[in-house]
């Protein structure tokens, strides 16, 4: 068998801090872009993101380019027989197509095996992890796709998020939208749906939206992970309650939580809360 590596983006979020097999796992970077400006501090933090993101602001998540890519792929395939390639799902942001565009301009481009995610954040970690898991086994590359493949239709996720000038600036709506609802002070549901922001609902406040996480999860008979993503303080006690709720279902399921990173909060906004779970095999 030959030696794996796997690609993934910093908009991945791991159920695991640690993990067997992690030393196989490469990241490229999506940027954001703030004010026109690329941020290069790595220390930025979410939470100086304002909640409002107005026309000068303009958050943009800017995917990494082709020739990026190109490089990373000419680096990696010198240095592993086969690549599997898991990022952002492509409705979400342009990276899987230039992923796609790179792929087609290098030598040894029938070892990069490239998936489009459908999904983001915890969703794209989970499958890395299993990718990374396949790998150590020693399992054929080209079953290794197969295998994660298998296991997207299975990863679902809800979100929320009061900040919709971000998603207006992502292009998920249109200003009027986002106006209205913010001045509203709308609290939307989301979920995603073949890898594209679907809306489901807009609530008054938190607490009722709450009500619509807990019938998310019932939609389940048997879950194999419960990973909650949330943007700050003012969500601390609901991820609590929502965790409390997913252990009394679900007796014995792993249960993970992450802090919103900066490429989720660029394209949902800083107020951002969210869901993802992995069903589990019939």
């Amino acid at each position: 068998m030959g030696s794996y590596c796997i690609l993934t983006d910093t908009s991945a979020q791991f159920t695991k801090p640690a993990f067997a097999g992690r030393d196989l796992v490469r990241v490229i970077p999506l940027k954001t872009c703030l004010n026109g400006k690329v941020i290069e501090n790595d220390n930025f933090k979410v939470s100086s993101l304002p909640i409002v993101a107005d026309d000068t602001l303009k958050p943009r998540l800017l995917a990494p380019s082709v020739e990026e890519f190109q490089k990373i792929f000419t680096a990696l395939t010198q240095n592993f027989d086969d690549v599997i390639v898991l990022l952002i799902s492509s409705q979400l942001n342009e990276a899987f197509f230039n992923a796609e565009k790179a792929i087609n301009l290098i030598s040894g481009s029938s070892r990069i095996h490239l998936i489009d995610s459908l999904t983001v954040s915890a969703g794209l970690g989970m499958l890395t992890q299993q990718a990374v898991e396949s790998a150590s086994l020693q399992f054929p590359a080209n079953e290794i796709e197969q295998h994660v493949r298998k296991l997207i239709p299975r990863i679902y996720s809800y979100f929320c998020t009061p900040s919709l000038s971000y998603l207006y600036h992502a292009g998920f709506i249109d200003q009027a939208q986002a106006t209205v609802g913010e001045m509203l002070g709308l609290y939307p549901l989301y979920t995603l749906e073949e890898g594209k922001l679907s809306p489901v609902e807009k609530v008054k406040n938190f607490r009722i939206a709450m009500e619509y996480f807990q019938e998310f999860l019932d939609e389940f008979d048997s879950l194999g992970h419960i990973a909650l993503i949330q943007g700050g303080a003012q969500t601390s006690q609901e991820t609590k309650l929502i965790r409390q709720y997913g252990e009394e279902n679900f007796p014995g399921i792993s249960i993970s939580e992450h802090p919103l990173n900066l490429p989720l909060a660029t394209l949902f906004g800083p107020r951002f809360w969210g869901l993802t779970v992995i069903e589990s095999a019939a």
